[in-house]
């Protein structure tokens, strides 16, 4: 797991465009990372969105509180870059010991540096996102669904799905008690046959990128056809 520092340019574009390369980058590294912005960054990005777009405040704040984020301290000076502007970040993501930093500017792209390595949105994607993901569908373990190869939840809200099938998946899920599925007891037949459906319905959204794997007989086969 690395720490990245996500850029103000790249935040704008994940938040005003959810289908982009950037907002993909994000999703990746709220699902696989840690992401440690500085504050200067937070502070840069409500002052562009107040100036440019002040109506999509209210949905900023919700942005930005869906998003689990440890801030960046500001740090002493280190590595200079030719804008002025930017050296704040880059101070504070040194002194965080981050490992990446996400960016589409220039004056970051420009720095020769081994630690934290700088790459555009797409270049992350690129360099981190593995050829194949894989999550077990496991909606009897916890809150959620699906969980990740380190036994994390995954969250919903990050992953590729359509937005009604997120719901739909979200309330079956919430519906679950000892009695639905047959271990000491034959389980609920409704609520096992909507879930192996929702499965099949997860693995067509998903493609081929994602494996959703099983574990439980109940389920069917352990891999996605």
């Amino acid at each position: 797991m690395s720490r990245v520092l996500v850029d103000t340019n790249v935040l704008i574009s994940a938040f005003l465009f959810r289908a982009s390369t950037p907002a993909d980058a994000l999703r990746l590294v709220l699902g696989e990372h840690r992401v440690v912005p500085s504050q200067w960054v937070l502070d840069e990005l409500h002052e562009v969105v107040e100036r440019k777009w002040p109506t999509r405040q209210p949905a900023l704040e919700t942005f930005l509180g869906e998003i689990d984020y440890e801030l960046a301290e500001p740090g002493a000076p280190s590595v200079p870059i030719s804008d002025p502007d930017d050296q704040p970040i880059l101070d504070a993501a040194v002194a965080a010991a981050v490992d990446v930093i996400v960016t589409g500017d220039e004056h970051f792209l420009s720095l020769a540096l081994d630690r934290p390595q700088v790459l555009t949105a797409r270049q992350f994607l690129e360099t981190y996102r593995a050829s194949t993901r894989q999550f077990e569908f496991w909606p009897d373990y916890g809150a959620r669904p699906l969980w990740t190869e380190r036994g994390e939840a995954v969250d919903l809200d990050l992953i590729e799905l359509p937005g009604a099938l997120r719901e739909h998946l979200r309330i079956w899920n919430q519906s679950y008690d000892e009695g639905t599925i047959p271990v000491e007891g034959p389980g609920d037949p409704d609520w096992l046959r909507e879930g192996a459906e929702l499965l099949r319905q997860v693995r067509e959204a998903l493609g081929s990128d994602v494996q959703v794997v099983v574990t439980e007989p109940w389920w069917g086969d352990t891999s996605p056809t």
